[in-house]
Parts: structure tokens; sequence; C-alpha cells
């Protein structure tokens, strides 16, 4: 305590180090060592440690035969979307469902059949239908605006 006390006060000397009793029986505290059965692995000699060695810790690579072209297919049929959408151009939006749904045709036949591969079809397909529909009308309408001022001239 008289250690602790110095230190306390301002004496900045650490008090004394533990220095462990010079009794190395092996007896600590009452307990004494004492060797048990010595085990022999017969039969397990030969055995061979298991195969340990996994790719990205155990994880999915994300080497999936026709991933690829689905996530294609989906970022496509979103373009193909939002150009008809926005009217960025019926024909661009044609064109990028088309190849959409190329893509995820060609993804499942590599047998990748996730949900990025349905959503692509599915946006594809709606971005082809309507952009080749607002394609029909805008065409319908600049020949029917041709015609038109052909009569009145």
């Amino acid at each position: 305590m008289d250690n602790y006390n110095n230190y306390q006060n301002g004496n900045n000397q650490n008090p004394r180090p533990y220095i462990p009793p010079e009794n190395n029986s092996g007896n600590i505290q009452g307990f004494s060592y004492q060797s048990g059965p010595q085990y022999n692995n017969q039969g397990y000699n030969n055995q061979q440690a298991p195969n340990m060695n996994y790719p990205n810790n155990g994880q999915p690579s994300g080497d999936e035969p026709g991933k690829g072209s689905a996530i294609a297919s989906l970022v496509l049929g979103i373009v193909s979307i939002v150009c008809w959408f926005l009217g960025m151009g019926a024909f661009v939006g044609l064109i990028t469902g088309i190849i959409g749904v190329i893509c995820a045709s060609c993804s499942k036949k590599a047998g990748y059949t996730g949900g990025i591969q349905t959503g692509g079809l599915v946006c594809s397909i709606i971005g082809l239908v309507v952009s080749a529909v607002v394609f029909v009308t805008c065409v319908a309408c600049v020949g029917a605006l041709g015609t038109a001022g052909a009569l009145f001239d």
C-alpha cells in the first residue's frame, strides 16, 4: 500500500512488479499435474486433411454462364423504356429493345434463369412493343402531315 500511496502522491515510480514464487514442482494452489492416458492415433495416420481452398472464401464467384447477358438485357430493356418515355427516340428504343430480347434469350440458352434474366426480358419486350407503337404512330403522323401539306399546294 505504501508504493501505491507514493505513486498517487506524485512519486512517479512504478510499484514493485509481481515476482512468482520459486516453487516449480508443478503444484499450483493445490493442483498437481497428472499425466493422462496416452492416446495412440492408430487408424488415423492415412487420412488426408479436407480441401479448404474455397475460391472467394466460400462465396459464389459470379461467373455463372449467361449472367452477363441477363444484366445486359435488363440494362437495354430499361434504356428502351426510358427512350420512348422521355421522347428521346422511338427508333433508339426499338433497337435497344430488340437487342435486349436477344440478350435475354441468349442468357436463357446459357442456363441462367434468375430474376435478372426475367426482368430483362420483360423490360425489353415492354420497351420493344411500346417503341414500335410510338415509331409507327410517328411515321403515320408524318405521312398524314405530308399528305395534308400536298393538298394545300
